[in-house]
């Protein structure tokens, strides 16, 4: 997995190119995990081609791909964040990515409107973990 993880990440093989049929949502998470903090768009947009990430229905793997896309601001990936946000309500599963989008004011903006629809099936701990995350970057000093 660290082979083929470089290999893309130094062009060397196109996504679609990487030998990774098998792999179980372990492989995936951890692959997803040793990448850069951000990279650019199109090569999210090459992964997402090649891998169908962005709208992805394991949550593990969602948990990783969405603040990814958020940092490397991959706009794309938006409205199905949006779902999955909306959808899933285990504070695990989706406090990276709000954690992700409060770094910036048109995130903030995206995680409060998103907030503001998915309440109402959200747990009260993870309601109450998401308002804190949110009202933290509302409070911050500006940039």
């Amino acid at each position: 997995m660290d082979a083929t993880r470089e290999a893309w990440l130094k062009r060397r093989t196109a996504a679609r190119e990487l030998k990774v049929g098998a792999w179980t949502t372990q492989e995936w998470v951890y692959f997803l995990e040793g990448l850069p903090a951000s990279l650019d768009p199109e090569r999210l947009v090459e992964l997402d081609q090649a891998f169908r990430f962005t709208g992805t229905a394991n949550g593990e793997i969602a948990q990783r791909w969405y603040p990814l896309t958020v940092r490397s601001e991959y706009f794309e990936a938006r409205p199905a964040m949006s779902l999955f946000l909306r959808k899933i309500g285990r504070r695990k599963l989706i406090m990276p990515t709000y954690e992700a989008l409060v770094q910036t004011a048109d995130g903030l903006a995206f995680a409060s409107q998103i907030y503001r629809m998915a309440k109402p099936g959200y747990h009260p701990i993870t309601s109450a973990s998401v308002e804190t995350v949110l009202e933290k970057a509302r409070n911050a000093p500006a940039p």
